[in-house]
């Protein structure tokens, strides 16, 4: 028989979706819900998804989904949540995503996690997270993604990652960070965002050997200095960003292996001078992002017939920056 949901919205009114009994998917969202009771989905022994993103929601009870392993995934992102009692998730034992992204939750406990065998997402973008426990994470061999980019993190243990080894996306960007050990991240990992931090030093040998590793992100931290040799194996790098650092100098030679580099971005740094001749053979790379004055510095440092065999173009950081800033301006 169809069971109905009912929800209050931010006006005041209320609000009901009726939904038959074999029902996977229940979407109900940007509606400015600020209140619902999931009771009524105890009933639905076929939902595999539960889509409340883009609400009003201040707290959520989860309690009526307890045991319904079907559950694949739920999103509940960009709501209000201050408080999450992640209880229920142990017995949603074939979970593969969980996202909380867009909340304002301080404090998440992911220990019912563990049980979370089939998980493959996390997201918890932009929340206001200081700390976080992963050690519950280390059951679930399947993760792939994990998002805690936006937060107030310091400091974070990534040891419970090294028993994933299937985790290929990790974006950890614009937090607090001043250091962070990679050595648990998996060989299979191929995007990382360490960017907006404020990391002083990283260690990229645990990097090493690391073939499927297209993008890595590094910029708009406080590096004085950094060895790019472990990226020497990184055949599928792609995309590397370096700017807004207080790098000095840096050898770019490792990065003559990397045949499918395409852009480096090495702006608003403190070079002096910079060696970019050991990547005249980088097939595939486009162009490499310079302070406007070495971009200039480079006439004179190479030769006509040196410049020829350049395949990429020479981006000022000035142009860069306008392009980014009217990325940002068609959002």
């Amino acid at each position: 028989m169809p069971v109905t949901l009912e929800y209050t919205l931010s006006d005041g009114q209320y609000e009901s979706l009726e939904l038959e009994d074999d029902t996977e998917t229940v979407n109900i969202e940007n509606k400015g819900i600020v209140s619902i009771d999931l009771t009524p989905l105890s009933s639905l022994s076929n939902l595999k998804t539960l889509l409340l993103r883009y609400n009003q929601l201040s707290e959520i009870d989860l309690s009526p989904l307890q045991g319904m392993g079907n559950i694949e995934e739920i999103r509940i992102a960009h709501n209000q949540l201050r408080f999450l009692d992640t209880s229920v998730f142990s017995s949603l034992t074939n979970l593969k995503v969980f996202s909380f992204a867009g909340n304002e939750l301080s404090h998440l406990d992911l220990s019912p996690l563990a049980s979370c065998t089939s998980l493959e997402e996390i997201g918890l973008r932009k929340n206001r997270l200081r700390r976080l426990d992963l050690s519950p994470l280390s059951s679930c061999k399947k993760l792939k993604a994990l998002t805690l980019s936006e937060n107030q993190f310091e400091e974070i243990d990534l040891s419970a990652l090294s028993g994933c080894p299937d985790f290929t996306n990790f974006w950890i960007n614009e937090n607090m960070l001043r250091t962070l050990d990679l050595s648990p991240l998996s060989k299979s990992i191929f995007w990382l965002a360490l960017n907006n931090n404020k990391l002083q030093s990283i260690d990229l040998s645990p990097l090493q050997d690391c073939t499927a590793l297209s993008v890595l992100w590094l910029g708009d931290n406080e590096l004085e200095e950094i060895d790019l040799s472990p990226l020497s194996s990184c055949s599928s790098l792609s995309t590397i960003h370096l700017d807004d650092n207080k790098l000095t100098h840096i050898d770019l030679a490792p990065l003559q292996s990397c045949d499918q580099l395409g852009t480096i971005n090495l702006g608003h740094n403190q070079f002096e001078r910079l060696d970019i001749l050991p990547l005249k053979d980088c097939k595939k790379l486009r162009e490499i992002v310079v302070d406007d004055a070495l971009a200039l510095g480079f006439v004179e440092q190479y030769s006509y017939d040196t410049f020829k065999q350049f395949n990429f173009i020479i981006k000022p950081y000035s142009e860069y920056r306008r392009w980014v800033d009217s990325m940002i301006g068609k959002k």
